[in-house]
Order: structure tokens, then sequence, then C-alpha cells
């Protein structure tokens, strides 16, 4: 199998766990499900030599676990040091500027206190994502944004539209 085949391998693994997270109710199911894909995601960028992007996944995969319990400021200032430090450590251009601005929106849903706000921070984050996985013509990794963003607006208009 090629690296190719390998990467859309892993970010197909990925995308089944995050296109399913959004369409549960409760934050730990849509935490955990996130920190499994995000594994996956990571192994999927590692493998296409796309560090940033993959230092940002491993980074929010331990994020998702650890905010299904915990949301404290201060865990959040560490998440987002991590992120500043590993862009820093990796940096390769605009799309590790892009990956970590990415990551930035995600840690601040993820740091949320509202379903809504998590829920648009997710989103802003998964847009971002999208046009670096365009940039770097990754066809699952595009799926993937895609099929988030969209789940995540169905989600969004399931639990917080329409509960209004």
């Amino acid at each position: 199998m090629s690296d190719f085949a390998l990467s859309q391998l892993l970010g197909l693994l990925g995308l089944l766990f995050d296109s399913c997270s959004a369409q549960f109710k409760q934050r730990y199911q849509v935490f955990a499900a996130m920190g499994v894909g995000s594994i996956f995601i990571a192994g999927h960028f590692y493998v296409l030599e796309q560090y940033t992007a993959a230092a940002m996944f491993a980074i929010a995969s331990v994020r998702h676990f650890i905010t299904i319990r915990y949301r404290s400021k201060y865990l959040y200032v560490a998440f987002v040091m991590s992120a500043i430090g590993f862009v820093s450590a990796t940096y390769a251009g605009y799309l590790s500027l892009l990956s970590g601005a990415a990551n930035l929106l995600m840690v601040s849903g993820s740091f949320s206190h509202t379903q809504k706000s998590m829920r648009l921070l997710l989103m802003a984050g998964a847009s971002v994502w999208l046009i670096h996985n365009i940039l770097i013509v990754s066809p699952v990794a595009i799926l993937l944004e895609v099929v988030f963003l969209s789940s995540g607006v169905i989600g969004y208009y399931r639990h917080i539209y329409k509960a209004a």
C-alpha cells in the first residue's frame, strides 16, 4: 500500500468517528468520538508529512479526552500554549499557520461552556481545516471537513436552533 493510500485510509477512519460526533447530544459523547477520530487524523497527516497538522491533531486527541470532564482556564491556556509551541517547532510556512489557527478555534470550542458557542467554534475551526486540506490536496481530509461541517450544521439545528 502506498503512503498516500495509507494516509487516506487513516483519514477515512477519522472521518467515521468525526462525522458521528456532532450527532450526539451529550458533551462526553461528542468529545469521545472526536478524540478517537483525531488519533486517526493525526496519523493521516503524519503519513502525508504535514507535521504541524499531525501535531495539532495529536494535541486535539488529548484535549478532547480531557475536556470530556475538565474545562478549567488553566487547561485552556496549556492547550493554547502547546499549540503555539508545536506550530513554532514544526513551522513549514503558511500551512503551519493555518493548522495552528484551526486548532486554536477548536481549542476555544472545546473549552466553551455553552453548546451553542461550542458548536459554532468547532465549525469555524473545521472551516479553516477545510481550506488547509484543499491546499494540500487530500481528498479524504477535504471530505472529512465537509462531512464534519454538514454534520455540525445538522447537529446545531437539532440541538440548538430547534430546541430554542
